[in-house]
């Protein structure tokens, strides 16, 4: 069975391993995957590992040195890894909502699956959640609440979610803006599209 290696950002020859302060020894063991991936570290330091589970468990992976490099997901601060992050981060990748009626097709559009969209509406703390819970994984976008009085309600959260399990920040799975999970007050849910896998709940009007 071929070594695994941790080369540091810069490192042409893949197949050799460069020592380097910033990138601890490869993980060795049982690995689920050959693909490689650069690790970053804490401090920002970006590291090349192959396979993917040589790389320290608790940090954030990407696919390519750039994206390790540049990519505004899992931020440091103060040498801290952060599990969430600007919604500015995350409309600079993904394709955001601009009302909560767009969110609303844009999460009931996949019926073709797998697995098929099962989208609620959940209303609260003056704030409107668009949610896909198929009960693998899902994402969501939250809103003001809709005020007679004042214009289209802004986008301010968004958040992006799996069952797989990790121990670190997952570029694939996000927290960003306000976190509707903090809401203390009783909340209002319907059901937009699909069938929930959970609790049943009524189709909105």
């Amino acid at each position: 069975m071929a070594q695994p290696d941790a080369s540091p950002a810069g490192d042409d020859d893949a197949g050799t391993p460069a020592p380097s302060s910033e990138c601890p020894e490869p993980l060795v063991g049982a690995f689920q995957s050959s693909q490689a991936v650069w690790a970053r570290s804490p401090a920002g330091d970006c590291c090349r590992y192959a396979p993917l589970g040589a790389a320290p468990s608790d940090w954030p992976f990407f696919l390519t040195e750039e994206a390790c490099q540049n990519d505004c997901r899992c931020p440091s601060v103060d040498g801290e890894i952060q599990f969430r992050t600007s919604l500015e981060c995350i409309c600079s990748i993904e394709d955001c909502p601009s009302s909560i009626e767009e969110a609303e097709q844009s999460l009931c559009s996949n019926t073709s699956g797998p697995p098929v969209a099962a989208v609620q509406r959940v209303v609260g703390c003056g704030m409107v959640m668009v949610v896909d819970r198929n009960g693998f994984s899902g994402s969501g976008w939250v809103f003001e609440q809709p005020l007679e009085s004042a214009g289209a309600p802004r986008l301010v959260g968004s958040s992006r979610f799996s069952d797989a399990s990790t121990k670190g920040c997952d570029p694939n799975a996000w927290g960003a803006g306000r976190d509707f999970s903090e809401c203390e007050e009783e909340v209002v849910t319907c059901q937009l599209c699909g069938e929930s896998p959970g609790l049943e709940f009524p189709p909105c009007e």
